[in-house]
Parts: C-alpha cells; sequence; structure tokens
C-alpha cells in the first residue's frame, strides 16, 4: 500500500457482510499517487489498509474512466497478473478524478436473500477549490458528488439521477475518526474537514426487486458508492 499521501476510492460492499464495521468491511480500492508527470493508479478488492490478492477476480467486470476539464474518457487500467491488482499510468494533469463501476453479479451470504451487487465509485485529486464536481456522472448508478466549502465539504447522494435522501453515509477522517452522516430531502450532507489529509466516505441503497441475471435469481438490488478526496493538497 502507498504511505497515507496516497488517494484511494472504495467502492463499498459493507452491506454485504452482514454486521460489517467500515473497518471491517470489503472494498474495491483504487489507489493513485503522483510520480512526477505520471500519476500511478492501482485498484484491487480488499480492505482499507490492504487487498486480498485470492480476491481480485471478483472485479473482473470493473470499468475505469478519468474526468479532466476536457470531460470524461474510458480508462484502460489493466490487471497485473504478477501484482494480483489492476494498474496504469496516467498524465498528472489537476484537477481530476478516477471513476469506476463493478458489476459483482448475485450474491448471497449468511443466509440473506439472493442479492444483485453493483458498485461504484470515485477519486477526486487535486486542489479542492477546483473540483468542479457539480453534475451526476450518466455512467454511474449511484454517486456522491463534493464540493468544498471553507470549513467543510458537501456531499450530495445520487442514484439513478434522483437525490438520494435519508441516506446514511459512513465517512472516514485522517484522523481516523468515523461518523455517519444522514442526508436531507435534496440528498445533501455536510462534512466538517479539520486535518489535512485523505478523506474516506461511502453510501448505500437497496430495492426490493426481485428478477435474474446470469440464470441466478435474486430478490433485491444494491448499489454503493465511495468517494475519496485529499484535503490539503499542496499543489
Amino acid at each position: 500500500m502507498f504511505a497515507r499521501c496516497w488517494l484511494s476510492v472504495a467502492l463499498a460492499v459493507a452491506a454485504v457482510f452482514a454486521g460489517a464495521s467500515t473497518a471491517g468491511a470489503h472494498f474495491v480500492w483504487i489507489e493513485s499517487e503522483e510520480h512526477g508527470d505520471q500519476v500511478l493508479v492501482r485498484s484491487g478488492f480488499g480492505e482499507a489498509d490492504g487487498w486480498d490478492p485470492d480476491l481480485i477476480d471478483r472485479m473482473q467486470a470493473v470499468q475505469f474512466w478519468l474526468r479532466t476539464p476536457a470531460g470524461l474518457q474510458p480508462l484502460d487500467v489493466p490487471l497485473n497478473a504478477k501484482e494480483h491488482e489492476y494498474r496504469a499510468e496516467i498524465p498528472a494533469k489537476r484537477p481530476l478524478a478516477i471513476l469506476a463501476k463493478c458489476d459483482f453479479g448475485v450474491v448471497q451470504l449468511g443466509g440473506k436473500a439472493p442479492t444483485w451487487l453493483r458498485y461504484t465509485a470515485k477519486s477526486l485529486f487535486g486542489p479542492a477549490a477546483a473540483w468542479a464536481d457539480d453534475r451526476p456522472t450518466t455512467e454511474l448508478r449511484i454517486e456522491l458528488l463534493a464540493t468544498f466549502e471553507r470549513d467543510h465539504v458537501r456531499l450530495t447522494a445520487w442514484h439513478l439521477g434522483q437525490p438520494l435522501a435519508a441516506a446514511k453515509i459512513k465517512a472516514t477522517s485522517p484522523k481516523g475518526d468515523r461518523i455517519e452522516l444522514v442526508t436531507d430531502s435534496k440528498g445533501i450532507a455536510r462534512w466538517r474537514v479539520d486535518a489535512p489529509g485523505v478523506y474516506v466516505c461511502y453510501v448505500g441503497t437497496t430495492v426490493q426487486q426481485a428478477g435474474e441475471r446470469d440464470r441466478k435469481p435474486y430478490e433485491t438490488l444494491k448499489d454503493y458508492t465511495t468517494l475519496t478526496f485529499r484535503i490539503g493538497d499542496k499543489h
């Protein structure tokens, strides 16, 4: 794993594991670190302090995008079989965002009803004042938007093009503080930022809807998304 200077994105799998806390939940991570005029992007599946190489096959349906001021474009992040992770280098243009979505298919754990799981994620990179993260991405089913406002970040949760009201956002600060934010009727919650470093948060929603995918029946649809950003970027 990179030192704490890295930026990471998580697609939360928290609700899949019954009773899992933020510390014990599994995630699909994207980490990025600047190397001169390049950004090294790495992605794998596991926990916040290290992913499990044996679980990389759960990410076979992952797609990545790079967003710059010029717009959104597909990002090729191939699987590195030796390192058991997805890895790529991209030009270090600021600000930018790295986005992803991953279809985990139908799973059934802990005796619960079979569920079709889908995840999206985003990592904001560069000065907070220049994020320009103000509109939902059509390629993502669920998303958290972030706007920096002096001493806090305004988070807006979206699901299928609509604000996600009364949603519980799980958040962790650079100091390790874990809090829960609840969105209002417009899908908005505010997170006070009081220390430099990497902030991580995620939110999810469940829809009771039966169906079948790849000949596997399911009874619910679950969408989760994670957003990671850095405050105090010196650039």
